[in-house]
């Protein structure tokens, strides 16, 4: 399941603030351009098929994605690049792909969904500041990441100000909200490809939701609630009784 996370929604906000580092929190992609930069995870390039593709080939040379995107850097040697904190793009970068995998693990009898890839999205208007075009930067092995992920913080509350959790445990935990824009099948087709418009786009949406809820609540033999409305039975109108005279 791919996923589109919108950073203006409150589940996701999270992610994006604060947008300007603060002591030892920094938003999302603040943290990922800090640790391509400095050589601890690769950087994939996202595909004209939007498929994520985790090899060698496809691994994108840091200065190479630094240029296509405009982000100023200082070059230390051949490996590590230094960015100063007001040239990384962290308030542009406004959405999230996700690549989720639900699975069932026999061994410890458990249904899991984790998150498997990721993308920032960069959305940057055009000169006159009217429209906005939307540019997925690049993929992230998320197994490459969540190490980093883990060890910093994440304030998911405006009311309780102590961190209590990490970027990892917000992933792990599904904490975020996220609209479905394509699954894995033959023809490799975005929802938007096949759905005609807004209101078959979100039936297809909900069909697949309830398909991955169908399928967990059988894994653990919970019975659906039959949701056929079943109409009341008509009243017969009473006919007159004719009986037969001799």
């Amino acid at each position: 399941i791919y996923r589109t996370l919108d950073l203006t929604k409150e589940k996701n906000a999270a992610l994006y603030y604060p947008v300007e580092p603060l002591g030892d929190r920094v938003n999302l992609f603040t943290l990922i351009i800090r640790l391509i930069a400095s050589g601890k995870v690769p950087a994939y390039e996202y595909r004209s098929d939007g498929n994520e593709l985790f090899t060698p080939s496809n691994k994108y040379k840091v200065y190479d994605m630094l240029d296509k995107f405009y982000i100023y850097y200082e070059t230390k040697d051949s490996i590590n690049f230094t960015i100063n904190n007001a040239d990384i793009p962290a308030g542009e970068v406004l959405s999230y792909f996700i690549k989720e995998s639900s699975f069932y693990d026999q061994r410890t009898a458990t249904y899991t969904t984790r998150v498997t890839a990721i993308c920032p999205v960069l959305h940057r208007s055009g000169d006159f500041g009217n429209d906005v075009t939307k540019y997925p930067m690049f993929w992230l092995n998320y197994d490459d990441v969540s190490p980093y992920f883990g060890m910093t913080p994440l304030m998911t509350s405006s009311y309780n100000n102590v961190s209590n959790m990490s970027i990892d445990d917000y992933f792990v935990r599904n904490l975020y909200e996220g609209d479905i824009y394509k699954t894995a099948n033959l023809q490799n087709k975005l929802l938007a490809q096949y759905c005609t418009n807004d209101t078959t786009m979100k039936a297809e949406q909900q069909r697949i939701e309830k398909e991955l809820v169908t399928f967990e609540n059988k894994l653990w033999g919970i019975e659906e609630p039959d949701t056929t409305t079943v109409l009341p039975a008509q009243k017969s109108e009473k006919k007159p009784i004719v009986r037969a005279t001799a």
